[in-house]
């Protein structure tokens, strides 16, 4: 050998005779605590992984979509199919028509409705209507109508004349210019007569003038109406105010 060389060691020489076994020692129960971390050499135990359980999938939708459903078609009548019936209401009975009622009749005699102005009369008044012109004779008569006179018309002197006598009416309202026999005349003749000089007579006429309303004064008229001044309401207040005493003329 080479000064300064290390001899190799000898082989150690090896037993063939078992080494007898060590019983294990006795374990105890782990003490609870913090993990330790395994030194070298040492192997971890690892507690068991749990087996994953299986997962349940929701249930797949089907997906949704913008289209909205077709409607559903009516029933085809055609096909069989018959509508539903609806209810029927009962029917109303029809009420028995009421009785008519019977009218009343009075035996007392009717009284004239009240005028514009003045009492009305106890009883129904007639009026002595003398004129030839028919429209204007049919004013009146419409008016003494409504008022609840009587009245009778004459067209002429002569009929005046006659018509005074006979139906002896309460009020005369005479016109001036007639065909026949002027009105002034008649006025003359009725004041004449015993039978119809009591009768009070208005002349009615177009004639304004004052000496017409003079003659007509001492002739015996009680009152004198120029037509264009009143309307035939107006003369009629003044008929009822005549009527009921209020007044003497009009």
């Amino acid at each position: 050998m080479d000064e300064g060389t290390t001899p190799p060691p000898e082989p150690k020489p090896v037993s063939t005779q078992p080494e007898p076994a060590t019983p294990p020692e006795p374990t105890s129960p782990p003490t609870p605590g913090p993990a330790s971390t395994p030194t070298s050499g040492q192997t971890a135990a690892l507690p068991p992984t749990p087996e994953p359980k299986p997962v349940a999938e929701p249930p797949t939708s089907a997906p949704e979509s913008n289209i909205a459903p077709e409607p559903t078609p009516p029933p085809n009548l055609e096909e069989g199919l018959s509508p539903t019936p609806k209810p029927t209401l009962p029917a109303q009975p029809t009420p028995a028509p009421e009785p008519s009622p019977t009218p009343i009749t009075s035996t007392k005699p009717e009284l004239p409705l009240k005028p514009e102005t003045g009492a009305a009369p106890e009883l129904a008044k007639k009026i002595l209507l003398v004129d030839d012109d028919s429209s204007f004779t049919q004013l009146y008569a419409a008016v003494f109508s409504s008022v609840g006179f009587n009245y009778s018309v004459a067209s002429t002197g002569v009929e005046a004349l006659e018509k005074a006598k006979i139906e002896k009416p309460d009020l005369i309202l005479l016109d001036i210019m007639m065909p026949d026999i002027n009105g002034l005349e008649v006025l003359k003749r009725l004041k004449a007569n015993p039978e119809t000089n009591h009768t009070p007579v208005w002349m009615i006429t177009n004639l304004a003038e004052q000496i017409d309303q003079e003659t007509a004064a001492d002739l015996g008229a009680a009152g004198y109406l120029v037509k264009s001044a009143y309307a035939p309401k107006q003369v009629c207040a003044k008929i009822s105010a005549f009527f009921a005493g209020v007044t003497d003329r009009p």
